[in-house]
């Protein structure tokens, strides 16, 4: 039962990184709550926030469901949609970002921050993290793009350091039992692999600067 539970969790948040568009942030008429702010310096919501939602929170943020803007500080929730900055620390269950840039630590079991073009270039800990990233995933399953990836299994469709038992990345130096690697001169190799970062993109730039 659990493994079914795990296999459809995964099946989602895999489409949504593969699939997923834009999302947009909720409007001012929208938001929900009892005082209005554009921030507060402490958020508190049992499912129906004290500061109207979304807001910034410059501070301390507890809550079981929330919706917030930038977070400089500490926010704990069991469920977070997060459409700003975090610089801080971030502890959740499952944690949508959709205009989120993770510049702290961030902490959570679901973590989906593939709907925006911003990236994660934090640290982040996370069982399942679908979205890209420039900093450090450390992770059971990561589907991502850029930066180090720490996880069981890790998969990208872009450069990528990996290190995990299964990698996958279209070039970039892989640590693992086995792994995958697109522009390498042996594509599949166990325990380790290597291909040049950005290969394509430097033969591109090469071909555009010589053109007369």
């Amino acid at each position: 039962m659990k493994m079914k539970i795990f296999i459809c969790i995964y099946i989602c948040f895999l489409t949504s990184f593969l699939y997923g568009g834009d999302i947009p942030a909720s409007s001012d008429s929208e938001k929900i709550g009892f005082i209005p702010s554009e921030w507060t310096p402490i958020q508190i919501s049992l499912g129906y926030p004290l500061f109207k939602a979304p807001c910034s929170i410059y501070g301390l943020g507890i809550s079981l469901l929330s919706e917030t803007n930038d977070i400089y500080g500490v926010n704990c929730s069991v469920f977070e949609k997060n459409n700003g900055n975090m610089i801080g620390l971030n502890l959740n269950f499952i944690s949508l970002g959709t205009s989120s840039e993770n510049l702290g630590v961030h902490i959570t079991f679901v973590n989906i921050n593939s709907f925006n073009n911003k990236a994660n270039k934090g640290l982040s800990l996370n069982f399942i993290y679908s979205g890209k990233n420039e900093g450090l995933l450390l992770g059971g399953a990561n589907i991502s793009s850029g930066g180090t990836s720490v996880a069981i299994v890790n998969y990208s469709r872009e450069d990528q350091t990996q290190v995990g038992m299964i990698n996958c990345t279209k070039s970039g130096f892989q640590l693992g039992l086995l792994n995958y690697n697109e522009n390498s001169i042996i594509p599949y190799f166990p325990l380790f692999n290597y291909s040049k970062l950005n290969a394509e993109k430097t033969i591109n730039q090469d071909v555009i600067v010589t053109m007369p």
